[in-house]
């Protein structure tokens, strides 16, 4: 078993499980035939699968290439495509082995379970991410607008000293012209 999962950062589709896979670096473009197509199926799609033999003419040749591509890196024979609101975010691969290319009706509907179950777990671990970098960018932003504020509140006080500074000149200028206002003024009179 394997699983392969969409990394949003990097836009790529990596290898997550087994280790001894995802040391290999096996990623898929987002843009890769196979992935695309396999975000509009639901169950299961098996290398050998009538939906994959019928693509055999010339031009889904590059689609063919792909899928074997696929399951010949991730070591497969069957995956399971995990999408979440009309987009791929997983596939689950399988190797079943000689002999053997199909699940048993009740394999079939406790994969069903499990898939869904996979489906809300990814996608809550996708949405943890989000909210993990989100808070991440908002206390950087609330850093810069406090070393903003904190700015704006030192030119605020230099301002105000000024302003305190004028008015105090001001008043002085004013009471020593004034008691010289007046002797001049009594003196014409």
């Amino acid at each position: 078993i394997s699983v392969l999962l969409f990394n949003e950062e990097k836009g790529i589709f990596e290898v997550r499980y087994p280790e001894s896979l995802s040391s290999k670096n096996i990623f898929f473009p987002v843009y890769d035939a196979f992935l695309i197509w396999l975000s509009e199926k639901s169950g299961y799609i098996c290398e050998k699968s009538r939906e994959l033999l019928d693509k055999e003419d010339r031009a889904s040749q590059s689609f063919v290439n792909s899928a074997k591509d696929f399951f010949y890196r991730i070591k497969a024979s069957c995956c399971i495509p995990i999408v979440l609101n009309e987009t791929l975010i997983a596939t689950i691969n399988f190797n079943f082995g000689k002999g053997r290319n199909r699940f048993s009706a009740i394999e079939e509907r406790i994969l069903g379970m499990f898939v869904n179950d996979f489906t809300i777990a990814i996608s809550n671990s996708l949405l943890y991410e989000r909210i993990v970098r989100l808070n991440e960018t908002l206390e950087e932003k609330i850093e810069k607008k406090t070393k903003e504020l904190e700015e704006t509140y030192k030119k605020l006080l230099v301002s105000e000293k000024f302003a305190s500074l004028g008015t105090l000149i001001a008043g002085i200028a004013h009471e020593i012209n004034t008691p010289s206002g007046v002797k001049i003024g009594r003196a014409y009179v």
